[in-house]
Formats: C-alpha cells, structure tokens, sequence
C-alpha cells in the first residue's frame, strides 16, 4: 500500500505541476505573438531579471500541496502504511484540491507582480497588463487541465485500487463538484480561455496602434490557435468519457436489474450527481434483492404446505415431502443438473401429488386395491395438479406443474397421463418418479405395508429401462449411503 501511496501522489504533483507548466508554455507562444514594436520593454527586463516571478507560482503549488496532503504523506512514513478515511477524504477530493492549489498558485503569482510593480513604484505598461492578463488566463487554464486529468485517471485507475471499500458516499464533505458546475470548468478552458486571449491580442493592437501582425506573429498565432485546438478535443474527451462510461454502467445495471439480476454491485468512482446515483442504484439494487428472497421463500414455504396437505389427505406424513425433496437434489446434482436446477427441482418437488386435493376421500384412502374405474379417476391428479400449477410464471411453480404432470410418465411409454417415453419425458419428472416410489415403497400406507429395502432394489433393478430411467437407476445406487442418511434424518414419527 505505501508505494501504490507514493506512487499515487507522485502522479498527483507532476499533473498539477505539469498542467501549469503546459499552460505557461501555451502562453509563450502568446508571449511570441506579441514581439515588441516600439513598447516600452524596461519593465519587462526587470521582471525577466527577477526569477523568481516566474518560478515562486510552481513553488507555491508545491508547498500548498505539502500543507493540504500532509495526512497522506505522513503514512508513507509509518510502521505498518493504512489508509484512514481522513486519507480517503484526500483521495476522493484530489481532483478538486489539486486543481485549486494549481489556480491559488498562478493568482498568488499575479498579486505578486502586482505587489512588485506596487513596491518599486513602476509604472504600469502595455506589457504589464499583458503579463497580468497572461497569468490569470494561465490560472484558468492550469486549474481545468489538472481537475479534468486527475479527475478521469481517479475515477478510471486509482480509486478502484486505493479504496477497495465500493461506497463513497459516507466521504462527502459538502466541496464536491456537481456535474453544473464541471460544465462551467470546462466551458472556461475550452471556451473562455481561447476567448480571453482573442481578446489579448486585440488589446494588443490597439496598445500598439498597430492594424495587422507580422509575418512571425502569424506563425506563432497559427501554432498557438492549433495547441488551444488540441487542448480543446483532449478536455472534451475527458469529459464525454467520464460521462459516457458512467452511464454505461448505469445502463447495464439497470438492464441486469430488468432481467432479474440483483446481485449488481456498480464501483462508485466519484461522488458527483453520477456517482450518487450508482450509489442509489445499488442500495435499490440490495433492496429489491432483499424482497426478493423473501418472495421465493414465501413461494418455497407455499409450495412445501401445500405438498403436504396434498399427501395429508391420502393420510401420509409432512415428512414424505421433504424427503423427495431432499432425494430430488441429490440425484439431479448427481445427474449433472446445474446448482440452480437441482435447487428448484428440490423446491418444486413436493408438490408432485398437489392434484390429489381434487380426488374424492374414497378413493384416495380405500384401504383395498382400486377398481380400474377408481384407478381412472385416480390417475386424473397428474393432470389436476398441472391445471393448477400452469398458468403461473414463477420459474419454481413453472417446474413444479411440470413435476405435477410427468412424475407417473414411465421409461417405456407405459405411463399417464401423456404416455411420453424415455427422454421426452423431462428430467424432472424423471427423477421425482424415481424417489416418489422409493419413498412410497418404503412407508407404510393404508393399502400396504413398508417394503425392505432388498425389496425395493430388486424392484428398481427390474423396473430400470421400463419403468425408470437407467442412468437414474444407476445413480440411486451410487448414492445410495447418502439417500439412506436423509431417510434416517427425516424418518416419519408416529
């Protein structure tokens, strides 16, 4: 962590040094446009002889960033570097304070031209207001390239990698920028700075008397019009991109979150307008979340309720259900379905019998074998219990209709209520098939009694292929220790 510091605010100086040192560059072309034609030049040469009007501005931004950074540079310096919120507040407000500093230093500069001329009693010249003029606009320029850099390079590089924590919010300090008043920052430096030194150089020829410029001041006017050009289009690119990335992970957000998707959790990078509202984004996006989960354990509450009320009717245990459940997701998982398919398969399947609430007590409890008249209308809860289920579009009661409707299906076509055969049957309703009858052989109902288990391998061995479905057949028994643990876990008690 303290070299990624250090290397973060060695960045940091050489832009807000380096955007001024750009901007006095710019203006000495502006300077060269301006080559003396019969002005008074006396003041110039003593402000030239004086250094350090020229160089006080870059020492200035330095010792302002050394008093305003200070808490992040002392943890450079510790035993064991953390990053306290007093330093993330620094991180966070970079772009601000650095372009500030960089401003502060070039009108520091100006008072101080001003305090020269004051103290020595010089008079004042075309050249001085110039010089004046110059440094402000300097000043107008140095603090939008600073903020406009650093601001792009925190929100793109450094953020993400100096504040792992995802919230910014809670770093407000009432000084942020609003995305207003960035438009107003950058229309100054690609609006009115141009603007500003049009106007110069026509305070020039007026203070000159002049009517046209050289052929050299043309030159230099053609150079320095083409870097204000690429000043412009860099800025500009800054800014689009600043914009346009946010909004495209806003809009990917809510798309995500349009197709269910609530486990978003979109970086926030500033704490502009833009980043308030990713902020909003997620916290709705933990909200819906949040709802959402008490949704599905409602639906999965429903769904085992009224499981067994459907086998309390034929006078079986609340147990049987969640047993197929249980059994469900172990052979779906060992069949190769997915975690979120053998998840649903469990939640669904206890509804397999729900149509039995629509079939007469009479038949449903008869303690003898039912007549083949009885047995027909029996056989009519499969497509009773999908009636039911169908017209929902809840993926749980989508695949719950379906187990409803097939778990009577068998391998060789033999079954109802549709007679499908083999693989046309779905997975679901294949493995439900295979755990409803184990269970149901394995308990006592009031028309038999439990079979053993030696019973009931003998019976699955010779049933594979017509009744069951092989590889499930197969599978059973290779999971059969832990099918024997759920049983004994969830044993009915009477």
């Amino acid at each position: 962590m303290r070299w990624k510091l250090l290397g973060y605010f060695i960045f940091v100086s050489l832009v807000t040094n380096g955007a001024s040192l750009f901007a006095v560059t710019l203006l000495y072309f502006f300077g060269a446009i301006f080559v003396n034609q019969g002005i008074d030049v006396s003041n110039e040469l003593m402000i030239v002889n004086e250094g350090f009007l020229v160089y006080t501005p870059f020492l200035f931004a330095i010792a302002l960033t050394l008093l305003l950074f200070w808490d992040a540079y002392r943890v450079l310096f510790m035993a064991n570097p953390r990053i306290t919120k007093r330093v993330k507040m620094i991180i966070v407000h970079v772009p601000s304070i650095s372009a500030m500093i960089a401003m502060a230093a070039w009108l520091f500069s100006v008072a101080q031209l001003i305090g020269y001329f004051w103290y020595y009693d010089l008079p004042y010249n075309t050249f001085v207001y110039l010089s004046i003029f110059e440094q402000l606009i300097t000043a107008l320029a140095a603090y939008a390239i600073t903020y406009f850099v650093l601001d792009f390079a925190n929100k793109d590089y450094f953020i993400a990698r100096l504040l792992p924590q995802n919230r910014l919010e809670y770093l407000k300090r009432g000084a942020e920028l609003s995305l207003g008043r960035k438009m107003v920052i950058y229309y100054s430096a690609v609006g009115l700075f141009p603007l500003a030194t049009f106007g110069g150089m026509v305070y020039y020829l007026y203070a000159t008397q002049s009517t046209q410029f050289s052929t050299q001041q043309y030159t230099m006017l053609a150079l320095f019009i083409g870097m204000l050009v690429v000043i412009g289009i860099v800025l500009t690119r800054l800014v689009t991109m600043g914009f346009s990335t946010s909004l495209a992970k806003l809009q990917k957000a809510t798309e995500a979150i349009k197709h269910g998707d609530f486990a978003i959790s979109l970086r926030v990078t500033s704490i502009d307008e833009l980043g308030n509202l990713m902020e909003r984004i997620n916290r709705m996006a933990r909200h819906i979340a949040l709802l959402n989960s008490e949704i599905v354990d409602t639906q999965k509450e429903v769904v085992l309720t009224m499981g067994a009320i459907g086998e309390s009717r034929s006078q079986e245990t609340g147990n049987h259900v969640r047993r197929v459940a249980r059994y469900s997701y172990l052979l779906a998982k060992a069949y190769g379905l997915d975690e979120e398919a053998a998840l649903r398969l469990q939640e669904a399947s206890p509804m397999h019998d729900i149509g039995k609430v629509a079939i007469p007590d009479t038949i449903l409890n008869k303690p003898a074998k039912l007549t083949p008249e009885e047995f027909e209308v029996m056989k009519r809860h499969a497509s009773l219990g999908y009636e039911m289920l169908a017209y929902s579009h809840r993926p749980l009661l989508q695949t719950a209709a379906i187990v409803a409707h097939t778990h009577h299906e068998k391998w060789d076509g033999s079954g109802y209520p549709q007679g499908l055969i083999g693989e046309a049957i779905p997975i679901e309703g294949r493995i439900t098939a295979v755990v409803d009858v184990f269970d149901a052989l394995g308990s006592d109902r009031v028309y038999k009694k439990a079979w053993s288990d030696a019973e009931i391998f003998a019976f699955f061995r010779e049933q594979s292929g017509r009744h069951f479905d092989p590889k499930l057949i197969e599978l059973f028994f290779v999971q059969w220790e832990e099918i024997a643990t759920i049983r004994a876990q969830l044993a009915d008690t009477f």
